[in-house]
């Protein structure tokens, strides 16, 4: 900065030399002293340009692409074949586990509907579902088919507080135990809380005393199941992890082949995916 204020006195005593003595400097000397002015106010002008586009450049990209992340149920189409796989009745302190072992074999995440008075006494298995990035479900407290309305929202809602205060989880989805229908209100009662009521498209049996120890009877109960189903776009399959469910656990692994084989993508049932479930008896 300083020689470029000594260079523009100069300049400027020279200037006031010409026009006192009437000299004339050849072309080559004026366009010599312009290039070099010009030089010297690039040289202080470029730092401060420098200084106003410090930005780097990947920073820039990151902010022009970002991007709210989207639900899978938006990202779906008409050619996802999702299937979800679903269990109730549980935890049990021997067949949760086992469930659990082979789901994270297979990379599967699946949906629990849990019973209240089992999770009480099992916290840690519920602990252990949560982290393992599984979703929870409510199946009330003492798994009565046909309760009184009474009975049935504080069946309800006893599993639900324990659940929520002691993993801080609400679990939005409801499955009534057996499928039967809640009792007189029940429906409005639940849709009040914003829960999501469902059932299921396809029932492997697994419950049934005839298929506890049937690992071919379940993987073909659920094989045509999927058949017999109209919307085979979107189906949840029903499997059980209650007290003597072993069989399901050696299921599993066949069943997961068979309906990749079909196509099927396995999910999680969350409350976002429930927009896929069109069954009227499945959801409601």
């Amino acid at each position: 900065m300083k020689r470029l204020i000594l260079l523009v006195i100069v300049s400027l005593l020279f200037i006031y030399f010409i026009q006192i003595t009437g000299y004339k400097p050849n072309l080559f000397v004026q366009q010599t002293i312009k290039e070099d002015l010009k030089e010297k106010q690039n040289e202080v002008e470029k730092p401060q340009k420098e200084k106003l586009d410090t930005t780097p450049e990947p920073i820039k990209e990151n902010l022009d692409t970002k991007k709210e992340p989207t639900s899978q149920a938006s990202q779906s189409n008409g050619n996802t074949k999702v299937i979800y796989f679903t269990f109730d009745d549980g935890p049990d302190p021997e067949i949760t586990p086992l469930v659990l072992d082979v789901l994270k074999e297979q990379n599967i995440r699946a949906t629990f509907f849990i019973r209240g008075d089992c999770a009480e006494k099992y916290p840690e298995l519920i602990k252990r579902i949560l982290d393992e990035g599984h979703v929870l479900g409510n199946h009330t407290y003492w798994h009565y088919y046909k309760p009184d309305f009474a009975t049935f929202r504080e069946s309800v809602e006893r599993t639900e507080k324990f659940v929520f205060n002691n993993f801080g989880y609400r679990m939005v989805l409801f499955r009534p135990p057996g499928g039967y229908d809640p009792p007189k209100g029940g429906v409005e009662y639940l849709h009040g809380k914003n829960i999501v009521s469902l059932r299921w498209d396809v029932d492997s049996l697994d419950s049934r005393d005839q298929y506890r120890n049937d690992v071919e009877g379940i993987v073909s109960n659920t094989i045509e199941g999927i058949g017999q189903v109209k919307n085979k776009n979107y189906i949840v399959a029903l499997f059980h992890d209650g007290h003597n469910q072993k069989a399901i656990c050696k299921a599993i692994p066949q069943i997961a082949k068979s309906v990749r084989e079909m196509g099927y993508e396995i999910r999680q049932l969350t409350p976002e995916q429930t927009a896929n479930v069109t069954g009227k008896w499945a959801k409601f």
